[in-house]
């Protein structure tokens, strides 16, 4: 009994080292990449202390969430954050992840936001996350800089109303939303034609929605695409459609 169950530790100590070398080998990449640089550029004036991570899926069953957390140590080394105020949830994590995570890495797992990770100094991660877990966050936890799939397109599935109805949180999020919109030098931007603007008949058109019967802690939502993080021959689609949101309290007497 007692040898099986060192064989077992053995194993898994081989696991865990192959995982370190896939780690800092991911990390390599994304540090020499133009995705990484985009990323500093646009963080670079903030004051992060904590970072929680959500949704990252099984780092150490899949190629996807291990350049993910790759993602999240470089950003954490940038911005001189402890592996201590790194904090993760999902609860496909295995005991692998869980011994990556917490014992090799030094950051935490915790189901619930540990309790000192103030909104002004949080960024969450939330890589490919359902939409359904970005409405719960907007309603509970109300964090203010987020790394995620693009809101506009993360929803351009859903007709307003029918966003409105089942995700209100994202749909009154999507209403105050400011896209930063990279035209080039020698081009116009487009705009549709008056005549189209006309309505047709039979043509659907969206009713009115009134936003303000929906509860919310913001006012305003700028959003910055990272223009290199789509499919890459290295990362595949690990960080398709990843936008930097800045949401801005009603509170605050500046908007973004």
């Amino acid at each position: 009994m007692n040898e099986m169950k060192d064989e077992q530790v053995i194993k898994d100590d081989d696991e865990i080292s192959q995982l370190m070398n896939k780690l800092k080998k991911f990390q390599a990449i994304l540090e020499e990449s133009d995705f990484f640089k985009e990323t500093k550029e646009i963080i670079r004036n903030e004051k992060f202390t904590y970072i929680r991570c959500l949704a990252l899926g099984s780092p150490s069953s899949m190629k996807t969430p291990l350049f993910q957390l790759a993602y999240v140590i470089i950003i954490l080394n940038e911005l001189e954050i402890e592996f201590k105020n790194l904090s993760f949830y999902d609860p496909v994590f295995t005991s692998v992840d869980e011994d990556l995570l917490v014992t090799q890495l030094g950051a935490t797992i915790d189901k619930e936001i540990p309790t000192h990770f103030e909104a002004n100094s949080t960024l969450y991660f939330l890589p490919h996350a359902p939409i359904e877990l970005m409405n719960t966050l907007l309603d509970s936890i109300r964090p203010h800089y987020l790394l995620c799939n693009d809101v506009v397109s993360h929803t351009d599935g859903y007709t307003k109303l029918k966003l409105f109805e089942k995700y209100p949180k994202v749909s009154a999020l999507l209403n105050v939303t400011n896209q930063d919109q990279k035209v080039k030098p020698d081009e116009e931007p487009f705009v549709v034609p008056k005549s189209r603007n006309k309505k047709k008949k039979g043509q659907f058109i969206e009713p009115v929605i009134d936003y303000t019967t929906v509860d919310v802690y913001f006012k305003s939502c700028r959003i910055i695409r990272l223009n290199h993080a789509n499919k890459d021959q290295n990362w595949g689609t690990a960080f398709s459609d990843l936008s930097y949101h800045i949401i801005t309290d009603k509170e605050s007497p500046i908007d973004t």
